[in-house]
């Protein structure tokens, strides 16, 4: 049974991400252990992949900068920020990436219809 996880408190990115990569590793030998958690965490920057090379500050005003193992440039994590991570076997359920990121789309997409919730796109100026 697929376990959801609300950690209390502002977790600090490098614990959680720690942790995370040993639940990645239980879950990648049986799925009964995939969890999703719901979390917030103290204020932090991670940088990409796609972050330039030439980046190399260790904090921005004052908040920590963390290099971390995924695509993208640089990302704010703070307080007041809901921070949703599926720890789930996507090969044991037989779903490729494109096919994850579909499923979860349409998950978000009905329970925002289904609580009224409306977003607006942003108008160019």
């Amino acid at each position: 049974m697929l376990r959801i996880k609300q950690l209390k408190g502002r977790i600090n990115y490098v614990e959680a991400l720690n942790k995370m990569n040993s639940k990645v590793l239980e879950v990648s030998e049986d799925i009964k252990n995939e969890e999703i958690w719901f979390l917030e965490h103290q204020s932090v920057f991670t940088a990409g992949s796609s972050t330039p090379k030439n980046f190399n500050e260790k904090k921005i005003n004052n908040i920590p900068v963390v290099f971390i193992n995924r695509g993208g440039k640089i990302t704010f994590h703070g307080p007041g920020q809901l921070i949703i991570y599926p720890i789930l076997n996507i090969k044991k359920r037989k779903l490729n990436i494109i096919e994850y990121i579909n499923k979860i789309e349409e998950i978000i997409i009905k329970v925002f219809k289904n609580n009224k919730i409306t977003l607006f796109a942003k108008k160019k100026q």
